[in-house]
């Protein structure tokens, strides 16, 4: 039985060590996941916070040239309406309506720039909703990890309990063992009173036995 409960004992042992083992294992993978994810989210957001200035300096450059290029179309329009009187005013309508024109291309595109803009904006602020999601997350999972701490602690004291039971179970067989021997052999040498010894060696280990099974 000694055997027995120190087998009973070190598989108990080796339970907690395992549950332990297999907890932190599964804690490592998923903090690992949660910074690969931030670092992601990071990262997105910086290429992001990256391509905004470069897209609006496309923007502005392509403006730039596109006023550029008119201007040098309304140089030559003049150079040709000095040149030629009689298409004048023909040239000049002509003129307006390719600058009412461009103008609306430049509205559109400027419109079109905003509205990129304002989804660059929303997506910076979806990926900052998720991160702070993914904190919370991080933060409960560590909740959960402390609460499991504490019932394994609980776990240990509770087996610690039952092997201490079980240690004062073996005693009490034992001395009732001892006291059956002992009884035997007074039994064997006195045959007038063996009830009366039997009934205070059996009364003992009842007791103890009784007592045992109100710890348990």
């Amino acid at each position: 039985m000694e055997i027995d409960l120190a087998k009973g004992e070190a598989r108990h042992k080796e339970a907690i060590l395992k549950v332990k083992e297999e907890a932190r294992v599964e804690l490592d993978i998923e903090r690992q996941k949660q910074q690969e994810l931030i670092t992601k989210y990071q990262r997105d957001h910086e290429e992001l916070q990256k391509k905004i200035p470069g897209l609006i300096s496309s923007a502005t450059n392509s403006l730039r040239m596109e006023t550029e290029i008119l201007e040098k179309k309304l140089q030559d329009a003049q150079v040709k309406l000095a040149e030629k009187d009689e298409d004048k005013e023909k040239e000049i309508q002509s003129l307006k309506r390719l600058i009412s024109e461009l103008e609306f291309q430049l509205t559109m595109e400027k419109n079109s720039n905003e509205s990129f803009l304002d989804d660059m904006r929303k997506e910076i602020k979806h990926k900052s909703d998720e991160l702070e999601k993914i904190s919370q997350e991080r933060t409960q999972l560590i909740h959960n990890l402390s609460q499991v701490q504490e019932e394994n602690t609980l776990l240990q004291e509770t087996v610690r309990r039952e092997c201490e039971e079980r240690y004062e179970l073996t005693a009490a067989l034992t001395q009732a063992r001892e006291q059956v021997l002992e009884l035997k052999k007074l039994s064997g040498n006195f045959p007038l009173s063996p009830c009366s010894l039997a009934q205070g060696s059996l009364t003992s280990s009842a007791a103890l036995l009784a007592d045992y099974g109100q710890k348990s």
